[in-house]
């Protein structure tokens, strides 16, 4: 008896580690996933490179509700409206991004312990037009300007 596992184009692509620095990406696809805690969402958003390295590599990324802050920067690359006085945009919608271009900037990750299987992960997110060259906003942190 044979025995089969499909494996597609994408996840072929996704196995590929891409050089780290800044790349522009296609926001593909935004869905709402329980937590490993079970008593939590994340949200994941998956992202596919459009040029260099990253050309038609998916990544994708998870923003937590227990940690909101860590989407933040993700927002504000995606014109979200963000201040310390109000928060984020009550109406800003994850799904609304999708089919959005911006900049992301991919590492290399071993996971938590650093013993895990290399990994592409964004670390960082700048607006599209802001980013140039993969020199020009190393560790943004947010893009805060």
């Amino acid at each position: 008896m044979a025995i089969r596992m499909n494996i597609t184009p994408s996840d072929v692509k996704a196995q590929k580690l891409v050089r780290p620095g800044w790349y522009p990406v296609e926001i593909k696809e935004v869905k709402s996933e329980l937590a490993s805690d079970k008593s939590s969402y994340n949200t994941r958003v998956d992202i596919e490179g459009l040029e260099g390295d990253a050309a038609g590599v998916p990544v994708p990324t998870w923003f937590s509700e227990k940690f909101a802050q860590g989407a933040i920067p993700f927002v504000k690359a995606t014109g979200g409206r963000v201040s310390e006085e109000e928060g984020v945009d009550p109406d800003y919608d994850f799904e609304a991004q999708i089919g959005k271009k911006v900049m992301a900037h991919i590492v290399t990750s071993r996971g938590k312990s650093g013993t895990d299987k290399p990994r592409n992960q964004i670390d960082d997110w700048a607006p599209l037009q802001a980013v140039t060259s993969s020199e020009q906003l190393p560790n943004v942190a947010g893009f805060d300007s």
